[in-house]
């Protein structure tokens, strides 16, 4: 994990001899032997310049840490010169930071403002610049935290083998499918192969018309064979079914299944639909 430190101080922007930061840092880091720092970059609490290294600092580095001018002061604007750059903003951090400086400062610890959010691919932390401070939040929360958010962000495989959702509804629409597969995306966060089946009413059987179609299946049997089948196939399922009268056009059922491998997932796929249909009873009126 690469880290790239901003330390903003008008100070020692103009003599870095005055420094305490990088060193307590470089300290930090000799306990945590995969987090490097790439780059140390010094401004002046102006916030275009703030900005600026900022920016610099998301193309150099994983982890951008900025440190000074989180405080109440006229020229404390840390905070303001980095929000607007945030993706996302991790709102927890500045709360639970917080939180364990009471033991450090006691009341002092409302004063500061930390933040921290995602610039791009890049997770930015905005803490105050004292060096007791900077230990703290590298020790306590940024290295630790930062690593799970990397692979979030990268993707890194975090979906659970097993795991198995079905969803009801007496009409599936677009949106319910949408998010459905909003659900997959959280499952897998980019990671597995997905495959899908989404079953429509026909508008015709041989020659004649469908003009509606009630179905029902033991939705109880139908999510245990999914979890069973999930379990020994080692993928994960997200099922929608629809039950009631549809009409031609409308969602029968729609299912997703997250393995290993394509082969893998068509193969559940199959024996899914093929089970839905063995228990489904769909009872059409046809003109």
């Amino acid at each position: 994990m690469k880290l790239v430190l901003v330390v903003v101080s008008d100070v020692v922007y103009l003599d870095r001899s005055r420094d305490r930061v990088a060193d307590c840092v470089r300290e930090v880091l000799r306990d945590f032997p995969d987090v490097v720092l790439t780059e140390v970059l010094y401004v002046p609490n102006d916030v275009a310049e703030i900005r600026r290294a900022v920016v610099e600092g998301c193309r150099l580095g994983d982890v951008v840490v900025v440190c000074g001018g989180t405080g109440v002061g006229v020229w404390d604007v840390s905070v303001e010169a980095v929000k607007p750059l945030f993706d996302r903003e991790l709102s927890g951090f500045g709360e639970y930071f917080r939180y364990v400086s009471l033991r450090q400062v006691g009341a002092r610890a409302v004063l500061s403002r930390a933040v921290a959010g995602v610039v791009g691919n890049s997770i930015v932390y905005v803490i105050p610049g004292s060096p007791e401070a900077v230990s703290l939040a590298l020790r306590e929360i940024i290295i630790e935290i930062s690593r799970h958010i990397l692979d979030l962000l990268r993707g890194v495989k975090h979906w659970e083998i097993g795991n198995c959702i079905v969803f009801v509804r007496d009409r599936l629409r677009v949106q319910d499918l949408l998010a459905v597969n909003r659900v997959v995306y959280s499952l897998t966060r980019g990671s597995g192969c997905v495959v899908s089946f989404t079953g429509v009413v026909k508008e015709r059987v041989g020659e004649r018309i469908v003009k509606s179609l009630r179905v029902e299946i033991d939705v109880k049997e139908f999510e245990n064979f999914c979890r069973k089948l999930a379990s020994e196939r080692r993928c994960s399922i997200v099922a929608a079914l629809s039950l009631g009268e549809l009409m031609p056009g409308d969602f029968i059922i729609h299912v997703a299944v997250i393995a290993e491998s394509r082969q893998v997932g068509f193969s559940v796929l199959r024996e899914i639909v093929e089970f839905y249909k063995s228990k489904g009873i769909k009872k059409e009126i046809v003109v």
